[in-house]
């Protein structure tokens, strides 16, 4: 994974979840990831993420914001 500040400059970063990621997005001031397996991680800051649960187990593939 990699983060930056100014999409420059960028960081690589270890993450502790392993798995294929699919997507990811930005809305709502919060960061939120798909992955295979049913898996879904967010963040407010683009560096600490959080599991949440989704109920699934299916591979998801996309996510989208809309107000």
């Amino acid at each position: 994974v990699l983060t930056s500040s100014n999409a420059t400059s960028w960081t690589g970063k270890t993450v502790s979840n392993s798995g294929i990621y699919q997507d990811i997005i930005f809305g709502n001031n919060i960061f939120v990831v798909v992955a295979e397996g049913g898996k879904i991680f967010t963040s407010s800051d683009g560096t600490s993420w959080s599991s949440q649960t989704s109920g699934i187990s299916t591979n998801l593939q996309d996510v989208t914001y809309t107000e």
